[in-house]
């Protein structure tokens, strides 16, 4: 009887072990929304603006750029946020749990990059990203579940969306994730649900999740284009969530009947 009584213990001890969630240590965090909409004629004028975190706390970003002047109207936006469990860890605090939201856009609706007033160039631009690194003491499995889409416009201007995905093991080369989707000029558009998972060891790593929208046209660093005008309002937006949760202890069955056997042996 006492046998059976330690076998209970040592089965109930591993049901509550496996039901326990993984904590990673939060080590760092750069998260932020970036948007401005501008052109270069002499000087450059425009509106441009960036809210970030690096406290490690529940963050919600929000930058909405427009301006219009001198025969150019665009807006850039950018909304970022980061939801942990339990609530804002802050650095050096621990978390099992992220939500990751974000979306951009980026439109031009009037373009003066050709004569009889020439901009030099035109620019509408939108960031959504956020950086996480964090450390592991145990093995952990994760999930990395969500959806996310991306669409660009082909108008004579340039125009690019990209989405970036990454989970890395900053000791080692080892990237768990490493996926960028691109849509340039209305070719390469997506929309995907994802569902990811695996196990990370101790360590350290970089959970990094990314969305950049731009329009530009006239002199740009990606050659000369006609106009700048094109875009959306809302081109590509994503929601997931990465989770880490406990490896299951060793099989406590086996370990019960070890004990077990070594009872039946003290009784005979």
């Amino acid at each position: 009887m006492k046998t059976v009584n330690v076998c209970v213990l040592v089965v109930g001890a591993g049901i509550a072990a496996s039901g326990a969630n993984g904590q990673g240590t939060l080590t760092r965090t750069d998260l932020r929304a970036e948007a401005s909409a501008e052109y270069v004629q002499g000087g450059s004028f425009g509106n441009s603006g960036t809210t970030m975190d690096a406290s490690g706390a529940d963050f919600v970003g929000i930058e909405n750029r427009s301006f219009s002047g001198g025969g150019f109207s665009g807006r850039g936006f950018a909304h970022f946020a980061a939801t942990f469990t339990p609530t804002s860890p802050l650095i050096n605090g621990t978390f099992s749990r992220v939500v990751l939201d974000a979306c951009s856009s980026a439109e031009i609706t009037a373009s003066h990059v050709q004569p009889p007033v020439p901009h030099s160039s035109e620019r509408a631009y939108g960031l959504a990203r956020g950086v996480i690194e964090f450390s592991l003491s145990t093995t952990v499995n994760w999930t990395w579940i969500g959806g996310w889409h991306g669409k660009s416009y082909s108008t004579g201007a340039f125009n690019r969306v990209v989405g970036e995905m990454m989970l890395i093991d900053l000791n080692s080369p080892t990237q768990y994730v490493n996926i960028t989707n691109t849509s340039l000029n209305g070719s390469g558009d997506w929309s995907q649900m994802f569902s990811l998972s695996g196990t990370l060891g101790p360590g350290n790593y970089q959970l990094v999740w990314s969305h950049e929208s731009l329009v530009t046209g006239g002199n740009t660093p990606f050659g000369p284009w006609t106009t700048a005008k094109g875009g959306s309002p809302l081109i590509i937006c994503t929601n997931s969530t990465f989770e880490m949760s406990e490896v299951p202890a060793p099989a406590t069955a086996m370990i019960c009947s070890v004990i077990f056997a070594a009872g039946v042996r003290r009784r005979r």
